[in-house]
């Protein structure tokens, strides 16, 4: 295996989980993570900060470390062609030149310059993010955050990326599970519409045997039989009762003259004691 070139930036780069970052610290500052390291047996333990005086011994030495993070980071971008630059200061030669590591796109011309500007007139790096009264984050910032751009934002929202994306057209491909639960987290301005898509989907099957009830009869008791005309009569019933369920749903949606469950059960109360009656004398004729 080649030797690791330091100078090369890729070597500093290496995948880093997210939810494996610590961006905040914890509730309890003793819930802190601590890593032990038996060289004598060569073994790693996961435990907390708080079990620190177990594993320590009389007369061990114990080391803080109360180092701070130098401001060596610059932010720019290629003068050329306005694309976003960033260096990390490594340090200065005793002829004072620096050794910069930079992070860009494509690669660094001989020749090219860089416009360096203020780390604070990047959008985002100086704000610090927001929580609410809970603890729960709500605007993660570059400042408080590592695996964000300094010119980026992390907007914490429980709203599915499906409903941004897709409008209302998301309840369509949505469960009911998912559906009920977005109903339950308060959304008033969908809620009649929400209640209006749920109660279809348990009275569909319903609704098409009630259609077929009623469609029978038609077939039976017609005497000519023809099939146009029996083709007619059923396309006729099926437009006027589809259009009533319809008609419905959208008066439950509104929520003015019917609430959402007398809306889509209505049909059903109405035409499936109907149908099924006249099905039944249509048979026995």
């Amino acid at each position: 295996m080649s030797p690791l070139d330091p100078d090369q930036l890729s070597t500093w780069q290496f995948d880093l989980p997210p939810d494996l970052i610590a961006s905040r610290p914890a509730a309890r500052r003793d819930d802190s993570r601590l890593l032990v390291v038996d060289r004598g047996q060569g073994s790693i333990q996961h435990s907390h900060i708080r079990e620190l005086p177990a594993f320590l011994d009389p007369g061990d030495l114990l080391v803080f470390n109360n180092t701070q993070v130098l401001p060596a980071r610059l932010f720019g971008f290629r003068t050329a062609t306005n694309g976003r630059w960033e260096g990390l200061f490594v340090e200065a030669s005793a002829h004072g030149e620096w050794n910069i590591l930079c992070d860009t796109r494509g690669r660094l011309q001989p020749g090219e310059t860089i416009t360096v500007v203020r780390a604070y007139d990047q959008p985002g790096h100086g704000a610090e993010s927001v929580s609410t009264q809970s603890g729960s984050p709500l605007l993660l910032t570059h400042k408080n955050t590592d695996w964000l751009e300094p010119n980026a934002v992390f907007w914490s929202s429980e709203i599915e990326f499906e409903m941004l994306r897709g409008g209302s057209a998301w309840k369509q491909f949505a469960s009911t599970k998912d559906l009920i639960s977005h109903l339950r987290m308060g959304q008033r301005a969908e809620g009649n519409a929400l209640r209006i898509q749920i109660h279809q989907r348990f009275v569909r099957p319903l609704i098409d045997g009630t259609l077929l009830l009623l469609a029978i009869p038609v077939l039976l008791t017609r005497n000519d039989r023809h099939v146009f005309m029996v083709a007619g009569s059923c396309l006729m019933l099926v437009s006027g009762f589809t259009g009533i369920v319809l008609g419905l749903a959208a008066l439950g949606g509104a929520g003015s003259l019917l609430d959402p469950f007398s809306a889509i059960w209505l049909p059903l109360i109405v035409f499936l004691p109907w149908g099924w009656m006249r099905t039944t004398q249509a048979m026995e004729t």
